[in-house]
């Protein structure tokens, strides 16, 4: 959220667009400095969601516009499912141990899978009442998943769903206490 902060005081105000794109910059940067530093790779997974999310609401109308025609929605969804697949074909299908292709893979995978995630989502409406909590919390339940993650990676990260598991609860439980927070702050 540094990244926002000096994009957007860096420019002025009557543009959205550049900043937003000069914040993806540097979190690009950001990224790839975690991934040169050894972290693992939940320190910077999701990282591109967070610029990919400014633009899609910057330009939402036009992209609801776009994919209100079917054919463009089957080619979107196709050429997703075409990118996430060729995601894994230089690393794991041939090994290739380049940083800067294993990077771009990496970029290419988790965007292929947020148009994927988008593209489902705009076709069905989930009514479950523990999703919808999940959505109503998404923000603090991303920013505070960081927190157990960091703390019990030294326990359990050689025990993947055990530690999916327990960061998933303790994320949960987060949430009321950012909740009193916000409300104390408004």
């Amino acid at each position: 959220y540094l990244t926002t902060y000096l994009s957007f005081i860096g420019f002025n105000q009557k543009s959205t667009l550049l900043p937003i794109l000069f914040n993806g910059l540097l979190i690009v940067v950001v990224a790839i400095l975690l991934l040169k530093s050894g972290k693992p790779q939940w320190w910077y997974d999701t990282i591109l969601a967070y610029p990919l999310g400014m633009l899609f609401r910057l330009y939402k109308d036009k992209f609801d516009k776009f994919f209100s025609l079917a054919s463009n929605y089957i080619i979107m969804l196709i050429t997703a499912v075409i990118c996430f697949v060729i995601s894994y074909v230089p690393v794991y299908i041939f090994s290739i141990q380049i940083g800067a292709v294993e990077w771009i893979m990496w970029a290419l995978r988790v965007t292929s899978l947020i148009m994927l995630t988008l593209l489902i989502m705009m076709k069905w409406e989930i009514n479950n009442k523990f999703i919808v909590w999940l959505g109503l919390n998404l923000f603090p339940l991303y920013i505070y998943q960081r927190v157990p993650m960091i703390l019990l990676s030294p326990y359990l990260a050689n025990k993947p769903y055990m530690f999916f598991v327990v960061t998933f609860i303790l994320s949960c439980l987060l949430v009321p206490i950012y909740k009193k927070i916000e409300v104390k702050l408004a």
